[in-house]
Formats: structure tokens, sequence, C-alpha cells
């Protein structure tokens, strides 16, 4: 009985990867995070340069305000 439950669970379980598939993964997923912090960033500032007023607009704005 022993032994056909252990026979059973190595039919069913999958065998755990060898330690360099694991290596692999770990760089895959740490240049994927990488990736997306670096092209969101990028993504960011593009966005916010483009919604910035322009400078010859801010200085005209700026001069028109009241002096407090």
């Amino acid at each position: 009985m022993k032994t056909t439950a252990i026979s059973l669970a190595r039919l069913t379980l999958p065998s755990p990867p060898d330690n360099n598939t694991n290596n692999v993964l770990a760089v895959a997923f740490g240049v994927l995070i990488a990736a997306l912090v670096v092209v969101g960033s990028f993504w960011i500032m593009t966005n916010l340069n483009d919604s910035m007023m322009p400078a010859e607009l801010m200085n005209l704005h700026m001069q028109r305000l009241p002096a407090l």
C-alpha cells in the first residue's frame, strides 16, 4: 500500500526543475521587471513633457500676474 502511494505520487507530481532552469527564470523575471520600470519611466516623462506649457507662454503668463 505504501509503495503504491509513493509510485502514484511520482507519476502525478511534476519533478522539480533543475537549478539551472530556476536561475534562467529568475534572470528573465528580473530583466522583465527592469524593462517595465525603464519603459514606464520614459512613457511618464514623455507624457509630462507633452503636457507642459511652452516656456514662451509661461513667461507671458507670469508677466501678467499681479505683483504680491
